[in-house]
């Protein structure tokens, strides 16, 4: 003789049934919450910059503003955990025959290597009038600008 006891309504049958799928359903947020940590740690590993641009001008020894010499800005904000280290910029232009070096004594610019910490930025000034030149020939195209980081 067999005795069936219920449970607030429900069958042996139904426990089971509701034991199984509480296994099934714990078994997969477990699986979802490794796969989460996983992307996590894998993401928290890269080295992130996170750059704007811009132009400005500035003031020249006497006070003055020359307008007619425009700045191209590069700022880089370390947006990552780890510190990292930007040894060289250059700007470059689409057809890749000129490579500029931003590097022309301008007080407003960071000086290289730098190495930022969580959130620390640099700024890198190129004038226009002094690469007037290269510019010049590639007066529709496109700047690129590159940092060469190291972790």
């Amino acid at each position: 003789m067999n005795i069936e006891t219920t449970y607030f309504g429900l069958t042996n049958t139904d426990l089971a049934f509701w034991s199984m799928l509480g296994t099934w359903l714990a078994s997969i947020g477990t699986i979802a919450a490794v796969i989460i940590s996983l992307i996590i740690a894998i993401n928290s590993n890269k080295l992130k910059l996170k750059i704007n641009s811009n132009t400005s001008h500035f003031p020249t020894s006497s006070g003055s503003i020359n307008f007619e010499d425009i700045y191209f800005s590069a700022e880089a904000v370390n947006i990552c955990d780890r510190t990292i280290t930007i040894e060289n910029i250059y700007f470059e232009l689409p057809d890749q025959s000129s490579i500029i070096f931003p590097y022309e004594n301008n007080p407003f610019s960071t000086k290289l290597p730098k190495k930022l910490e969580h959130s620390e930025k640099v700024i890198f000034f190129l004038s226009f009038l002094k690469n007037k030149d290269s510019l010049e020939r590639n007066k529709k195209s496109t700047l690129r600008c590159f940092f060469k980081i190291l972790p």
